[in-house]
């Protein structure tokens, strides 16, 4: 399928999950008091810490990162599986 809608949302290499951002001001407020924090526990910590600290946080963003793509992929299966019983239903 070419310019196919499914075929760009469950096989494109950057996937909507990804390019999702929220817009309200809520957001780019946790966004800065999750940086400050970060901050502020990093500067507290010796260099091995501060090391294995930012690992740890790569990794758990990655996982998250993750899970949010297979919710996503599930939840456009999902909805092209329920669009999909409409129509097969409405021919019967």
């Amino acid at each position: 399928m070419r310019n196919s809608i499914i075929d760009e949302l469950l096989r494109e290499s950057a996937s909507r999950a990804e390019k999702c951002c929220p817009k309200n001001p809520d957001y780019r407020l946790h966004c800065k008091r999750a940086c400050d924090l970060e901050n502020d526990l990093t500067s507290q910590l010796n260099e091995k810490q501060r090391s294995v600290f930012l690992e740890y946080t790569n990794e758990k963003l990655i996982e998250v990162g993750m899970e949010i793509e297979e919710a996503f992929r599930q939840g456009v299966s999902l909805g092209v599986r329920f669009t999909a019983e409409a129509f097969l239903l409405e021919e019967e």
